[in-house]
């Protein structure tokens, strides 16, 4: 994954903002950065696998920003510090928020859509792709 240094400022600038020491915000995920996110990362530990303080910056930045989007009402999926199409879309989610004022709905099963489709392609439940 490349993050762009614009997303590591903005995360930076929360962190700070949540009391999190980090030093100058540069946009660089360097090792005050990794600090603070293990640091913030520890008050959801119960949300979070039992291996996620072996995981390297870019899984814990990653993680951080699954459990902000679980605390703004966005589904991004499990906390894994992987980021899917799920966490791609909840992100995207609350960047329209921020940015215009948009509240898009969550990421959902296909189920869920018109229930007078046309074609026969099989339905895929979030359970089912995990099966």
């Amino acid at each position: 994954m490349n993050i762009s240094s614009r997303v590591i400022r903005f995360l930076q600038n929360e962190l700070k903002e949540r009391g999190h020491s980090l030093g100058k915000i540069d946009g660089r995920l360097g090792p005050k950065t990794e600090k603070a996110l293990r640091k913030a990362l520890g008050s959801y530990k119960d949300q979070l696998p039992s291996d996620w303080e072996d995981w390297p910056r870019t899984r814990l930045f990653t993680a951080y920003v699954q459990v902000r989007c679980n605390e703004e009402g966005v589904d991004p999926g499990p906390i894994d510090g992987l980021w899917g199409s799920q966490t791609d879309y909840a992100v995207n989610v609350i960047r329209e928020n921020i940015l215009y004022g948009l509240r898009v709905p969550n990421f959902r099963d296909n189920e869920e859509l018109d229930p007078h489709r046309t074609h026969q392609w099989p339905l895929q439940t979030q359970a089912e792709v995990r099966k």
